[in-house]
C-alpha cells in the first residue's frame, strides 16, 4: 500500500472547507487494533471547566495514509465524523499542516455550530 493525495485546497478556507470536524486537542491514549490506531484525545471547548473527549480512528502505518498524534502533545486535528469516530488521515494532515497559521487564525474568529469559516 502507498498513500496518495489529491490535490491539496489551494487556501485555507477551502481547507476548512472541506474538513468537516476541525479542532485542537491532545492524545492522552493510544491503542493499535488490526491494523488501526484508535487515539483517546482531550479537547476543551469554550469555559468547560474539563476537557470532552473523542477518540480518533486512522490507519496505523503512514504508506496506509495513517496518521501519528504524539501523546500528551497539543494538534490541529482534522477529519471526518462516522460511528463514533472522527477518522483523520495523513492528506487532510498534510493540508491542516501546510496552512496552519492561517487555519488558527481563522479558527479564534469562529462560532461554535456554525460553518467556519463564515460563507
Amino acid at each position: 500500500l502507498a498513500c496518495s493525495c489529491a490535490a491539496p485546497p489551494d487556501t485555507p478556507h477551502e481547507v476548512m472547507r472541506k474538513t468537516p470536524v476541525l479542532f485542537w486537542g491532545r492524545a492522552i491514549n493510544v491503542t493499535e487494533i488490526q491494523g488501526e490506531r484508535f487515539y483517546v484525545v482531550e479537547t476543551w471547548a469554550g469555559n468547560a471547566v474539563s476537557p470532552a473527549t473523542v477518540t480518533v480512528r486512522t490507519r496505523a502505518q503512514s504508506a496506509a495514509c495513517g496518521i501519528e498524534l504524539p501523546l500528551n502533545q497539543v494538534e490541529l486535528i482534522g477529519g471526518t465524523a462516522k460511528d463514533g469516530y472522527v477518522y483523520a488521515n495523513l492528506c487532510t494532515k498534510y493540508w491542516i499542516d501546510a496552512h496552519r497559521p492561517t487555519i488558527t487564525r481563522l479558527m479564534k474568529d469562529c462560532t461554535p455550530f456554525a460553518p467556519c469559516p463564515a460563507k
